[in-house]
């Protein structure tokens, strides 16, 4: 399973450099030791979410005291316009203690692997209260970089297609010709996927998939003259090239849930995209279904086409951190526990994602049932 980290262009992500205003720190005479966070987080809730993170860990450490620094601003132009600033001062050595990824468009693999962020498996595996045992080590494997992992976060969504398992069969990965085989079935008026997909997003998600059987990371060399990707093309080439829905429209909107769901029901739509968040999604797809198979997206080898989708706060250590010891202690909490019962986890079951805390996962888990028989 791979990582798919959206709305961030993953396919665009060899392309892109990051910067942000950095701002120095140290420790005078006077003062505690600040370490800077520049974060590309854009939403106003998650913001609050990091900035309540941030004013704990400096009231409970008054040695050091984490100074963040919002990089991504208003719009997503204005994280760009930061990107091009700190990628100077990250090859100087002058970038930021920590990153926090966010929505910024941000090449992890690229940092990852010149050197620039920190490998927190070391981390983990040191600390008393973690260690690779009490996390789901799944999702940690598949954001790894060359088997270091420079990134922490505390959830994940599963990111699929989904399809009646009597149409498609009982498998997790798939190829273009498997897809074109199971869809030869379907009525005349049938779609492969959602009616209302387009191609630029499907090449978007296609691509995301399998990005790494056209991209070498470590030469930045590119290859798209091979028979999977002229067949990927073909098939993207069959699908609109706009969908026609005015998505600000709430009547618009709501009359394509209701057509979505006919044409579901009527056995017209053999694939829908989804997010998993646990065993209760996996459940009602199965009865909405009728026996659901979670296929994912179609890829060259037929393997799997599923990924996990972090959220949007995603923290990294630089290699250059001044004090990289107090920076874990603010990190590590996304590794953390978050539920103390059963019963803690079923109140926050619907509004909570797949942990990547152990105990929180098989709590949520057990939830599951604690739901069911209330």
């Amino acid at each position: 399973m791979k990582i798919f980290i959206k709305p961030l262009l993953v396919f665009m992500a060899v392309l892109l450099t990051i910067s942000c205003i950095a701002c120095g720190g140290g420790r005078d005479d006077q003062g505690p030791v600040t370490l800077t966070l520049a974060s590309f987080t854009a939403t106003d809730q998650q913001k609050k979410v990091l900035q309540n993170q941030v004013s704990r860990f400096n009231a409970d450490h008054p040695d050091v005291q984490i100074e963040l620094q919002d990089c991504y601003g208003e719009d997503y132009q204005t994280a760009a316009q930061n990107r091009e600033r700190l990628v100077a001062e990250i090859i100087a050595g002058k970038g930021p203690d920590m990153i926090d990824l966010g929505n910024g468009g941000l090449p992890l693999q690229q940092l990852a692997r010149r050197g620039y962020l920190e490998d927190l498996w070391p981390y983990i595996e040191k600390d008393p209260a973690l260690g690779r045992e009490r996390l789901l080590e799944a999702p940690l494997r598949a954001a790894e970089v060359n088997g270091g992992l420079y990134t922490a976060f505390d959830s994940v969504l599963i990111y699929t297609l989904v399809g009646s398992r009597n149409v498609v069969g009982d498998r997790t990965g798939w190829t273009l010709e498997d897809v074109r085989e199971a869809f030869a079935a379907m009525p005349e008026d049938a779609t492969v996927m959602d009616f209302f997909m387009t191609r630029s997003d499907l090449l978007y998600y296609m691509l995301a998939m399998c990005l790494d059987e056209y991209v070498d990371w470590e030469t930045g060399q590119c290859r798209f003259d091979c028979a999977d990707f002229r067949s990927a093309m073909e098939f993207i080439a069959s699908f609109p090239e706009q969908s026609g829905i005015d998505w600000s429209d709430a009547a618009a909107v709501k009359r394509v849930n209701e057509e979505h769901i006919q044409r579901q029901e009527q056995g017209l739509q053999m694939l829908s995209e989804v997010f998993l968040s646990g065993p209760a999604d996996v459940q009602r797809y199965d009865f909405s279904w009728d026996g659901a198979s979670f296929v994912g997206f179609p890829v060259g080898d037929g393997g799997t086409g599923s990924a996990f989708s972090l959220p949007e706060i995603k923290l990294t250590m630089s290699a250059s951190c001044k004090i990289k010891d107090a920076a874990w202690e603010f990190i590590r909490q996304s590794f953390l526990p978050e539920y103390d019962s059963e019963e803690t986890a079923a109140a926050y079951f619907f509004d909570s994602n797949i942990p990547v805390n152990l105990t929180d996962y098989n709590l949520k888990k057990k939830a599951l049932y604690v739901n069911e028989n209330r």
